[in-house]
């Protein structure tokens, strides 16, 4: 296999997994562990 299409794996992994991130509620908790500050908080402040 290429880098390319290595990472271009990789960047549709990530962006599934965001996806799903996005439509399940539950992972606000996974999310809250890896990121305290969270990019959420920062907007609402």
């Amino acid at each position: 296999m290429q880098m390319g299409d290595i990472f271009s794996l990789l960047v549709r992994t990530v962006h599934f997994a965001f996806f799903l991130s996005s439509r399940i509620n539950k992972v606000e908790n996974f999310h809250s562990i890896m990121y305290p500050n969270g990019p959420r908080n920062s907007r609402r402040r």
